[in-house]
């Protein structure tokens, strides 16, 4: 008989006997491979417990016929109970519906638990049910791939968010259980549930125990003899259960071979026993039939859960299993799991056997020493393996083919090869495989641990589409190496096995079945390891100076009486704890961390000649006697001035660590120190020691070049994802994602973790910190590596925090690349360097991620790795890392200062620290305290610079901390800036008067439009100009214009300074609301043709010089000088949108001539900018150019980055020009530059040298990137300071022909393809003259006339070198323009006046209701100005107004813009606009819709989500549409605005959602959530819930909806079917980007249709006066006060506690004034002049109509009353013949028409009072004045202020109305 299938394999255990049980704690969540406490089973059957009634029980799981001796109430009892349970499997029914997994929650035992704590109550309604059943469970947004298979057969992979039910623990739904019902769930609760449920539970199946339907089969249970013989000897007690006699159970099975039998439980196998067993499972055992009976019949059999029932059913006196007995029930292995008292992971078990290990649908016996018993594979023992007979075989369970080739289910196979626990040497493998289930694609893999959780497997060979037809035995062979277990590791397996009937998408299983398995021992020993290369330390002994505190004479206060404590102690190369220095005693309070002044410091030299040099890293041995916890290291050129580069606080050394590596951003130094400002002891002393073992230091080590032609790594490289958690190894691969997605060249491919939150990362305090192996050769020899390529996902999921590290053996690793706060910009894939290290493993560790949506996990997730080795080494003169001998990590952080080839430093000196600086409310950079900034006068003004490696952002600070140490930047910028500033190069504010400190510095104070100036010298003669113009020329579809002679200069440009310049190179960038921007050109032309300038001159331009824009033609600029601009000097073409992917035919620039101008000091602001940049244009030439002295490349030729999509570029000719000294600051450009393609273009004659900034040297000379294509380059000259003279990128760069070119680098790079190379010559030395051909290159190129050079400064742009020493007050002069206006305001205004003192305009926001066409505007002006127009004069505003001021000499004209606000109660105003177009155009939408049988656009789930691309929604657009889709239970469907990214699900957009309860409205910016609308877990909602009335399910439903734009945000509205659902403004930072609308069907089929205009909303009764009414109609006369019912108060918004109760009770009553709806009065809402006077008219019972002179009265619902009020006084107007009676009343104006109205009665107006007690009293208008008097002396008015301008509200215009009426009309 073959080796049982009883298997022992590796696990960790769970449980202890039931003493233990009781005092210990678990975890009680599953995470991943979860186990469970099975001992709480096998112990139930002894607990105590409350005696039940046994019938009650059974009658209510049962039913039951009762007699008539039964109670009433008993009998009523048992039918609530059977209701209950019927709502109770509905409830759990549901709930199982949506498991994954294979988990389910046990009926039975919900019911037990129901029936044990609510027996005797009132039957629940299914409601209820469904609440008690909710306890346990809770529910999880998970993610899944969702392949679809398209019309062609191809198949599409897309992630889609979907809603699991996860089970409970027992524990967690007793605690939720409670909380709900409102009671506690006591000890005695669950013993009487665990009873009911063993009780039920063990008779589920029947008494039988066959589970078989109909149970006529008559079973012989064959008791055993010999050695089927169950033995109970060992048993501790032989009664009772325990897990010790499970565990000698399990043995005892193991040993004796039981077989493997579905449904059986330890009993012999008989004939009639398998007969039963086939009868009831026939899938599983009618193909096995033959085997079972030859092999099993006449032994013991068993399934995996059958082994643990047997053993509880087991009577072990008489040996005899009986089915149903000891209280052990009849479940599943899942059941068995969910049943469990308590659970947790792997990670958590003790070590203690009789526990059980659960996989889904698997369950063993933990028997100890890392060992499981688990029977399992009906036909297969492992024996089998090495029996020399290839006809017996291993195998796994079967897999369907995608699960293995698609979802990266890979099975293996592994053996203990290792002799007493060592190593055994093994150098071949020898595998036999079956005729079927072969693998073909595998991995042999090595692993030198016997840890049963070990997860480190080295691969020594590896296969792929492995031929077996010749043989189905084969030897392997690979380099010698040591282990304890080798495995087979399938990753594909041909010829499965034929199941019909399965899922699978063949009709197939697959396998891992192996015949034979053998190892073999080499025959030699193995290679040595490959040398390491360590930089070197920097100190050396002699170079330390002492030991030093706060002492004036600067004394060494170091100890070395004995001679044991030499200064070169801390250099001498010793860490130990022997080898140290140390000080004389400090007592604890001399130390500045106790509150003393001392802080002792080390200080060595750098140098032995004094002279600086770079340093990048320090690293520290300390003791573990007295460790310095708070610390600085610093650094100093002088020896006086000190620069902080590392400050450490509460630092964590231990005994165990006790050295540190510190790095940071280089810097030039001559010496080091380290400070101690406070001092710890780890052993007690009676004083304190300064003391230090080592003390080493390192300059900038240099990066490398690497092959990226050939990756290294191949399929079947990558381990699973690994983590520690709670010490354990733990697996925590999401294998939904194959493995070698990691490696299969897509990046839309992917492998990925299981959850985390990010609190358990090790980066925010957590202790994981999950890793990916990779390895890099296959046979596990070790190779050299110089760099890996990492790609990421492009939102989510970033890894922001993690090293590289590299290993030899897969046991010691290297740290190669440490990055913290990594900013991965606008790029999904990054190339890291680093020095070359011999490594047959790479690792990849995270620490940190970012880009989490809000509220969802966070995964460790990447799409691609690749591994490179090295090729050469390149200085760049800047940290990437630190190598030392050392395995300390390296973290780069500090101060960095920026070269160009002037030997000026600029910006260094207020450079700022880098470190990435966020706390969840800004995001900015960290400031040395020694700035001052806290001191700076206006820190609003200041500007950060962020200089990137091919990047120059500009920025406003939003913020400054209050001990000036944090500089904030709004966290708009947050996706494209969260990085540290050593990623590339440095960050430096300016802008800041403390600045100024060197002659020609300026620095403009926004707030006070003052521009201050320190002159060299006096201001005599001076004079300042301060450009506001931004462009001089636009030309749009002009023709035929020329300039000859002119000079332009004198922009500006305020986008940068305003909103900040988010660059994104060549003029292109990005702005806060995703939309992209091109730099204006000075003189722009648009569609323009034959437009030129010739003979002129464009100089200090604050923005491009000229930009030829899209669709013009045939323009021409010659024989100029174009200088000293900040942008580009020539643009032609547009590249808005950022596309780099096409253009579209009629939009590009043709038939362009640029010729003999000269282009100098571009880019002087705005540093990516090309002097010359061309984008997509065709037939345009460049010739004979000369272009120096630049920011960025010289000439730039092309956008797109795609070789085939670009029909636009082509036939450009590039010659004849002379290119030198370019690249000064921005790199990945050239002297000249391409990308995209460029058919028949032709690049020749060109002279270029010199293309660098001083410090990095890689770029080119003519350097073509990607996708260009079609090109001829020949006869250029590229000369002496390139690193490249010809670089060809990328291999989609093709079919260029490159010849007869001359250079004198001989370094090129060409990945082309179809690239040809004829005849270039390497000129060494660079003495072009000895090739005639080239000097006659050198002669001709570059001007043809110089004399357009006369009079332009020559050479590069000054920059200063900035300090920051404080500038005393008095020394700086300033410019300032006079403004003439200073305050400008309109009564009745919306908060401030908004200016712009640069730009001379005012914008005031007005009361939505307000007319514009007559509005006074109040201002005042600066001393000596007068203005066109007089203050409070009456203007229309419906556009804007202009003021002119003069005070004779300057004249400035000041725009007043007024905009209405628009509130949610206000009417829609925007363009109707339907979806008809787009349901029609079904191939316009990322995932095309079906058609659906009504015409309309079919949506399904299984596209998630679905964006109309063929156009955006404009930002006015009142969206008109029907829609129809099902909605029940949890479903959800819903509809997108203003998406942003139209193939993100969740990027940025406003997102509707239709449940069946509710409907929520979503904003979602960068995948973070905000509610606006509705509830859900963790999130409340800005405007409340809204429930679900209109939307009903499966019926068409006209919606209007939309997002429009609003002057406080955006207005978001939805109607149904006519019906109001919600209208509401965002006004928190709203997404004001015009965007795509997309569809959302998640749960449901969704059908898009055109607009019906379904209306059921509530209509009037038939109105007969149809005239619209401000007020519900007043009733006239005024009623007396008695003879009324009591008055019930209809407003939900006026309390009887409110102070104007009494006064909109009377006006109510008396019918002056109605609600503004039934429910509402509106207290606080204004009233229009109309409506006022319309009151009155009313009182006096509708006088007859009459004629006013007034214009503007052009409703007739007031008419007639406001033509009464004008006839008999009562109003006069607003001037001009108007009365505006749409304008806001105010309360000076109410009280004057109540006062004009009283006069006009005859009514008493004598009574008068002085307005002086008010504050505003003299605020009062002149026309008001009189009547504001008499309403104080009638006491109609009271308080301290007045406001007399302000709106009057409903409730005060209530009140006068109230004590009006009183006081007159008895």
């Amino acid at each position: 008989m073959a080796l049982s299938p009883l298997i022992v394999k590796a696990a960790a255990a769970l449980l202890t006997s039931e003493k233990g049980r009781k005092g210990v704690g678990f975890l009680l969540v599953a995470i991943f491979a979860p186990v469970i406490l099975i001992a709480a089973i096998l112990c139930s059957n002894t607990a105590g417990g409350a005696d039940h009634n046994n019938l009650a029980v059974e009658a209510s799981f049962y039913g039951v016929n009762f007699t008539d001796s039964v109670p009433a109430e008993f009998q009523t009892h048992i039918a609530d109970m059977q209701t209950a349970f019927s709502f109770l499997d509905s409830a759990v029914a549901e709930a199982n519906a949506t498991m994954p997994d294979g988990n389910r929650l046990a009926p039975i035992q919900v019911k037990a638990i129901f029936y044990a704590l609510c027996f005797g109550e009132s039957a629940p309604s299914q409601r209820a049910a469904d609440r008690f059943v909710d306890c346990f469970f809770i529910t999880e947004q998970r993610t899944r791939i969702v392949v679809t298979e398209l019309e062609d057969g191809s198949t599409v992979e897309t992630e889609e968010v979907y809603t699991a039910t996860v089970p409970l623990s027992l524990a967690a739904a007793y605690e939720n259980l409670a909380a709900k019902l409102g009671r506690t769930v006591t000890d005695e609760d669950k013993e009487n549930a665990a009873h009911i449920y063993t009780m039920i539970a063990g008779n589920a199946n029947g008494s039988d125990g066959t589970g078989a339907s109909g149970g006529t089969i008559q079973i012989d249970y064959g008791s055993g003899t010999g050695s089927t013989e169950l033995d109970t000897s060992g048993f501790t007690n032989p009664v009772g259960k325990n897990a010790d006699d499970l565990v000698q159970y399990a043995i005892h099975a193991y040993e004796e071979h039981w077989g493997y039998v579905w449904g059986t439980f330890g009993h012999v196998l008989t004939e009639s026993l398998f007969e039963a067993k086939l009868a009831q499972y026939p899938d599983a055992l009618a193909g096995n039939a033959d085997f079972i009976r030859q092999t099993w019949v006449g032994g013991r059999t068993t399934d995996c859960v059958g082994l643990i029932k047997g053993y509880g059913w087991l009577d072990a006196e008489t040996e005899e299993i009986v089915y149903n007995t000891n209280g052990m029930p009849d479940i599943t292995a899942n059941e068995m799991y969910h049943a469990a008292t308590a659970s947790g992971t792997i990670d958590t078990i003790p070590e203690t056997p009789g526990l059980a290990v659960w996989h889904d649908g698997h369950i063993g016996v933990y028997i100890g020493n890392g060992e499981v018993v688990e029977a399992m594979g009906t036909r297969y023992g492992s024996a089998n393996l090495f029996d020399n007979n290839p006809d017996t075989v291993v195998t796994t369970g079967g897999y369907y083919r995608q699960q293995i080739e698609v979802e990266g289910v890979y099975p293996w196979l592994s053996t203990n090869i290792s002799q007493n626990g060592q190593n055994a040497e093994i150098a071949a493998i020898r595998i036999a495989v079956d005729a079927i289930n072969q693998p073909v694609d595998f991995t042999i893999e090595i692993s030198q641990s016997n840890d049963p959780g070990n997860t480190d497997w080295t691969i020594v060979h590896s296969e792929t589409a492995f031929d077996w037809s010749q043989s189905r035995s084969a030897v392997f062979i690979f380099s010698p190496c040591e282990a304890k277990k080798v495995r087979l590791h399938a990753t594909k397996i041909a010829n499965g096995e034929e199941t019909p009937g399965t899922e699978s998408d063949d009709g197939k299983e697959y396998a891992l079945r192996v015949a034979e398995f053998a190892a073999f021992a080499p025959k030699s020993g193995s290679s040595e390891p490959a040398e390491i290369d360590y930089t070197t330390n920097l100190l050396h002994p002699g170079c330390v100076e002492g030991i030093f505190h706060n002492n004036p004479n600067k004394e060494s206060y170091n100890y070395d009486e004995v001679g044991t404590f030499p200064l070169d102690a801390l250099v001498d190369g010793n860490s130990s704890a022997y080898s140290f220095i140390t000080s004389k005693p400090y007592q604890p309070e001399w130390l500045l961390g106790n509150g003393g002044s001392l802080s002792p410091w080390v200080e060595v030299r750098l140098s032995d000649n004094g002279s600086a040099v770079q340093l990048g890293a320090v690293r520290v041995a300390v003791r573990p006697r007295v460790v310095p916890n708070d610390f600085e290291i610093q650094t100093s050129v002088d020896g006086v001035t000190w620069k902080t580069v590392v400050n450490e606080d509460n630092y964590d050394w231990s005994e165990e660590k006790t050295a540190a590596m510190f790095t940071f951003q280089p810097l030039q130094a001559t010496r080091l120190r380290f400070v101690a400002h406070n001092l710890e002891k780890l052993v007690e002393d009676e004083s304190y020691y300064f003391q230090l073992s080592e003390l080493e230091a390192y300059g900038v080590a240099q990066t490398i070049s690497v092959d990226t032609s050939n990756d290294l790594l191949k399929p079947g490289c990558v381990s699973p994802i690994y983590q520690i958690n709670g010490g354990a190894l733990q697996d925590y691969t999401n294998y939904t994602y194959p493995l070698n997605n990691l490696v299969d060249d897509d990046v839309q491919t992917f492998i990925s973790s299981d959850s985390l939150l990010r609190p358990w990362l090790a980066a925010n305090g957590g202790e994981l910190a999950p890793w990916v192996d990779v390895s890099v050769t296959d046979d596990g020899t070790a190779v050299t590596v110089g760099g890996v390529q990492i790609s990421i996902q492009e939102t989510y999921n970033k890894p922001v925090d993690f090293s590289i590290l590299a290993s030899e053996d897969g046991q010691n690793w290297t740290t190669c690349r440490q990055l913290k706060g990594y900013d991965w910009g606008e790029t999904t894939s990054r190339l890291f360097t680093f020095a070359p290290v011999s490594a047959s493993k790479l690792r990849i560790q995270v620490r940190d991620l970012d880009g989490q949506q809000e509220g969802l996990p966070l995964y460790f997730r990447l799409t691609e790795l690749e591994a490179y080795a090295p090729t050469d080494f390149i200085d760049i003169g800047r940290v990437i890392y630190v190598q030392v001998s050392s395995s300390e990590t390296c973290t780069p952080s500090g101060i960095a200062a920026l070269h160009d080839n002037s030997d000026k430093t600029y910006a260094a000196e207020h450079a700022i620290n880098g470190m990435y600086y966020d706390n969840l409310e800004h995001l900015g950079y960290a400031v040395p305290e020694s700035f001052g900034l806290k001191n700076f006068k206006n820190t609003a003004d200041i500007e950060i610079n962020i200089l990137r490696w091919w990047q120059h952002r500009i920025f406003r600070n939003s913020g400054v901390s209050a001990d000036g140490t944090e500089i904030y930047l709004d966290t708009d910028w947050l996706t494209s800036l969260q990085s540290t500033a050593y990623s590339d190069r440095i960050t430096w504010i300016e802008n800041a008067y403390e600045f100024i400190d060197q002659p020609g510095e300026w620095y403009l104070n926004r707030s006070e439009s003052k521009l201050y100036y320190k002159p060299d010298g006096s201001m005599d003669g001076k004079s300042a100009t301060l450009p506001v113009t931004e462009q001089l020329l636009v030309f749009e579809g002009t023709e035929n214009i020329t300039f000859d002679g002119v000079k332009f200069e004198d922009t500006s440009w305020l986008t940068p300074n305003e909103i900040g310049y988010n660059d994104a190179q060549s003029g292109t960038y990005a702005q806060h609301n995703g939309v992209w921007g091109d730099v204006p050109g000075a003189i722009e032309t648009h569609a323009a043709k034959n437009i030129t300038i010739t003979n002129s001159e464009l100089r200090n331009l604050g923005i491009g010089g000229i930009r030829i824009g899209n669709g013009s033609s045939d323009c021409t600029i010659t024989n100029s000088a174009i200088h000293d601009i900040s942008s580009s000097g020539i643009f032609i073409g547009n590249n808005t949108g950022h596309n780099h992917g096409y253009c579209d035919p009629g939009t590009d620039v043709t038939g362009v001539v640029v010729r003999n101008n000269y282009i100098t000091r571009t880019g002087l602001d705005i540093f990516g900018s090309s002097a010359i940049c061309a984008l997509y244009t065709s037939d345009t030439v460049i010739d004979h150019n000369e272009v120096c002295y630049t920011t960025y490349t010289g000439i730039s030729l092309g956008w797109g980055w795609d070789w085939k999509n670009a029909p636009c570029s082509g036939n450009n000719t590039v010659s004849n020009n002379y290119i030198h000294d370019t690249g000064k600051t921005i790199h990945d450009g050239g002297s000249f530059y391409s990308l995209g393609l460029q058919e028949g273009t032709k690049v020749f004659g060109n002279y270029l040298h010199h293309h660098s900034d001083g410090l990095y040297d890689k770029d080119g000379g003519l350097y073509t990137d990607e996708g260009s294509t079609g090109m001829e380059l020949y006869n250029n000259v590229v000369g002496d300071g390139v690193y490249w003279w010809q670089k060809i990128w990328t291999t989609n760069i093709k079919d260029c022909y490159w010849h007869d070119n001359f250079y004198s680098v001989n370094r090129s790079w060409d990945s082309g393809v179809n690239i040809r190379q004829e005849n270039n010559t390497y000129v060494e030395g660079g003495d072009f003259s000895q090739y005639p051909a080239a000097q006659a290159i050198i002669n001709n190129a570059g001007l043809t006339d110089p004399s357009v050079k006369d009079g332009v400064r020559m050479g590069i742009a000054e920059k200063h070198n900035v300090t920051l020493m404080q500038y005393p007050d008095g020394e700086a002069y300033y410019f300032e323009k006079p403004a003439g206006l200073l305050t400008f305001t309109i009564p009745s205004q919306i908060g401030n006046t908004q200016y712009d003192k640069l730009a001379h305009t005012a914008n005031i926001l007005m009361p939505e209701s307000t007319d514009r066409t007559s509005l006074a505007g109040n201002f005042t002006m600066a001393p000596g100005f007068t203005c066109d127009k007089t203050s409070g004069s009456l203007q229309n505003f419906t556009s804007p107004v202009v003021y002119t001021f003069t005070d004779g000499t300057d004249t400035i004209a000041w725009t007043v813009t007024v905009t209405c606000d628009v509130t949610a109660d206000g009417p829609l105003v925007g363009t109707e606009t339907t979806l008809d177009a787009a349901i029609a155009a079904r191939s316009d939408w990322t995932q095309e819709p079906a058609e659906a049988e009504n015409g309309g656009a079919l949506f399904t789930p299984a596209k998630s989500f679905s964006a109309y691309i063929g156009d955006r929604i404009a930002n006015d657009a009142i969206l008109e549409f029907d829609v129809q889709s099902v909605l029940d239970g949890n479903d959800w469907t819903g509809y997108a605005l203003r998406m942003q990214d139209p193939y993100s699900t969740l990027g940025t957009m406003y997102h509707i959602v239709f449940k069946q309860d509710a409907i929520e409205l979503q904003k979602w910016v960068n995948g973070n959530r905000t509610m606006l609308i509705g509830t859900i877990e963790g999130y409340d909602p800005v405007y409340g819930d809204v429930e679900n009335k209109f939307y009903t399910s499966d019926i068409r439903h006209s919606i209007k909806t939309g997002a429009i734009d609003v002057p406080t945000g955006v207005r978001l509205f939805l109607y149904i079917d006519g019906n109001k659902v919600f209208d509401v403004i965002d006004a928190d930072s709203p997404i004001t980007g015009s965007g795509f609308f997309g569809m959302y069907p998640m749960t449901h089929d969704m059908t898009l249709l055109p607009f019906s205009n379904i209306d059921t909303s509530p209509k009037p009764d038939p109105d007969p006066d149809p005239a619209p009414d401000p007020e519900p109609r007043p009733i006239l006369p005024i009623l007396p006060s008695g003879g009324q019912s009591a008055w019930k108060n209809p407003y939900q918004d006026v309390t009887d506690s409110s102070s104007y109760y009494e006064a909109v009770r009377y006006v109510t009553e008396k019918g002056l004034m109605n609600g503004t709806s039934a429910s509402t009065f509106s207290p606080d809402a204004a009233m229009t002049r109309a409506m006022m006077v319309t009151i009155l008219w009313r009182m006096e019972k509708e006088p007859a109509e009459l004629k006013s002179n007034f214009t503007d009265l052009t409703a007739d619902w007031y008419r007639t009353a406001v033509d009464w009020a004008a006839e008999t006084g009562v109003v006069n107007g607003v001037g001009n013949g108007k009365f505006a009676p749409n304008a806001t009343l105010s309360l000076e104006q109410l009280i004057t028409i109540l006062y004009r109205y009283a006069e006009n009665k005859g009514y008493n107006v004598s009574k008068s009072a002085s307005l002086d007690s008010f504050t505003d009293g003299s605020a009062v208008s002149a026309y008001a004045k009189p009547a504001m008097q008499w309403a104080v002396g009638m006491n109609f008015l009271s308080g301290n202020t007045l406001t007399p301008g302000a709106p009057a509200s409903r409730a005060q215009i209530a009140q006068v109305l109230m004590l009006f009426c009183k006081a007159y009309i008895k």
